[in-house]
């Protein structure tokens, strides 16, 4: 089997210690200018002794720390309702969407067509799901 682009990047994370050189604070663009409040895609990965889970959580935030802590919110719920135990969940990707792509993303997750808001949500999980089902 091959490796897609996610699992190449989670191998590299984990064995080379790879972090990100952001603020995590903010939300800037190349060029340092605020963005505000964006959509985020999200992949993380929970394990337990016995099994390793992989979701995916569509969030809009002001900045990465809270994406991460949106995004781990929001994959401990996903945990309760499937009574499911994790002891460490890790955000492995978190990449800034424009809301077009937020709304195809979400569409994907959801199965329905999804409207590009003309504002977006502050602080809000958009869809959530486990990758390869439950």
């Amino acid at each position: 089997d091959l490796l897609d682009g996610d699992q190449v990047l989670e191998f590299l994370r984990d064995d080379w210690n790879l972090v990100l050189n952001i603020d995590p604070e903010t939300n800037l663009d190349d060029e340092g200018k605020e963005l505000g409040t964006t959509p985020w895609r999200c992949m993380l990965r929970g394990e337990s002794d016995t099994e390793t889970r992989y979701a995916v959580v569509i969030v809009s935030s002001p900045s990465y720390r809270e994406t991460e802590d949106l995004a781990i919110g929001q994959l401990a719920e996903m945990c309760d309702k499937a009574e499911i135990d994790f002891e460490e969940a890790i955000v492995l990707t978190a990449d800034r969407l424009t809301v077009e792509d937020m709304a195809e993303q979400i569409e994907k997750i959801t199965g329905s067509k999804a409207k590009v808001p003309k504002t977006l949500p502050d602080r809000q999980v958009l869809a959530s799901d486990w990758i390869g089902g439950l």
